[in-house]
């Protein structure tokens, strides 16, 4: 017995060295790495787990958490944005209103979640539904005068989109509309729209809408007795010599022609200006001309057109030969140029080119700040202003500079330095 009391105290100074060996540990490791207790700096996302089938999320939910910690100091450097995860479990959310729990988990084991917020979220859910409607074009504005909109042959591709959402939106919906603006378009047009759900009083509705855009296609025709022609401008006569037409054009370059629709229909397809007079131009022919219009038969707007016919000379080239000008050249220096003539090729108007005179035409070489030596000089070409020089040949002049014979090179004296003294006043 006494042997048994002696094991059972010993056991019990055991367990109490354990004990604090273990508290000794504890405070020795907190005094190394103590913990710390604040907020996290980021925002966690939430995220929303275990959906019920047939339901959908009706509202905005709250999507981000912020936490207070308490971790070791050492676990604080290593946290992330990953290091944590916030979930709310919709499993056992109910149609309606739910405040559902914000769940936050950490990675490292030694992080404490002290406090959440939001810790709770409210999240609605609604049933959801789906149909399938079919789509309706709507024509927003009107074509052109003398146009019109084959509406029984307004089609969209697909046909039918599926609308789906929460039950209490989808049942609102009672048309899926493409809104579609012709923006004066005189020809059928074909172009992609998106959709919109609208309820019996026209207002759009927060659904979705699969595929949310159609291509649409609208018809457009021109009615009887209208019809679209050409404009075909009639010159008489030709420009001055040495000057051609180079452009034509008139506006409108189209007109709506109304009538007769069996006069109308006779029409080649154009129709002529009375003749503009070109004979001897010498510049852009600029006029207002009327339209040769068959008997009963008239233009919408104005009868008449803006003619513009552009004038241009005719650009061809010449070659003249010009001796070289020796520019620049110091006094007591004297230079030879090898070839002393160069052939210029030119190009531009040609009238200007006919009253071109040699003397017009220069080619200078300029030796400024050049001394005694061989030198490869480009020459500099002086023409008139629409006139181009379009090369010089050679492009490069051999110089050679020597002295004058009996020249001797002149020095510049320079000035005397001030004098360095207290100046003095001179006697009147």
């Amino acid at each position: 017995m006494v042997a048994i009391r002696r094991l059972l105290s010993d056991i019990g100074s055991i367990l109490l060295a354990v004990m604090l060996a273990v508290i000794v540990w504890t405070v020795a490791v907190s005094e190394e790495n103590p913990f710390q207790s604040g907020p996290w700096a980021e925002p966690i996302p939430i995220e929303l787990i275990n959906q019920p089938e047939g339901t959908i999320i009706n509202g905005d939910v709250t999507n981000q958490v912020r936490v207070t910690l308490r971790a070791p100091q050492s676990s604080w450097g290593d946290l992330r944005r990953e290091s944590f995860r916030a979930q709310v479990d919709l499993a056992q959310a109910k149609i309606g209103l739910n405040q559902l729990d914000v769940k936050v988990d950490c990675s490292d084991s030694n992080v404490e979640i002290l406090e959440r917020q939001p810790s709770t979220v409210a999240v609605r859910l609604d049933r959801l539904k789906q149909v399938e409607l079919p789509v309706r074009v709507d024509v927003l504005d009107a074509p052109p005068f003398g146009f019109e909109v084959k509406a029984d042959e307004i089609t969209s591709t697909p046909i039918t989109v599926t609308v789906s959402g929460a039950e209490l939106l989808v049942n609102q919906v009672t048309q899926v509309v493409a809104d579609f603006y012709l923006r004066d378009a005189n020809a059928t047009v074909e172009r992609k729209v998106n959709l919109l759900a609208r309820d019996a009083y026209g207002d759009s509705v927060d659904v979705k809408i699969e595929p949310s855009v159609v291509t649409v296609k609208v018809p457009i025709v021109q009615k009887s007795g209208f019809r679209n022609l050409s404009v075909r401008v009639v010159w008489r006569g030709q420009p001055a010599t040495g000057y051609r037409i180079s452009n034509v054009s008139v506006n409108p370059s189209i007109v709506t022609a109304i009538g007769d629709p069996a006069i109308i229909e006779k029409i080649p397809g154009y129709l002529e200006t009375l003749p503009v007079q070109v004979d001897g131009a010498r510049a852009d022919v600029l006029e207002r001309v009327a339209l040769v219009l068959p008997e009963s038969v008239s233009v919408l707007g104005s009868q008449a057109v803006q003619i513009a016919i552009s004038v241009t000379p005719i650009e061809s080239s010449l070659t003249v030969q010009r001796e070289v000008v020796i520019h620049g050249l110091a006094p007591y220096l004297m230079a030879v140029a090898s070839p002393t003539t160069v052939d210029v090729i030119l190009s531009g108007p040609l009238p200007q080119l006919d009253a071109l005179r040699l003397e017009d035409v220069q080619v200078i070489l300029n030796l400024i700040n050049l001394d005694v030596g061989s030198y490869q000089v480009e020459p500099i070409v002086l023409q008139p202003e629409a006139i181009t020089v379009q090369s010089v040949v050679p492009p490069r002049i051999q110089v050679e500079i020597t002295v004058r014979p009996g020249a001797e090179p002149t020095v510049t004296p320079t000035s005397p330095p001030p004098p360095t003294g207290t100046p003095t006043r001179a006697a009147r």
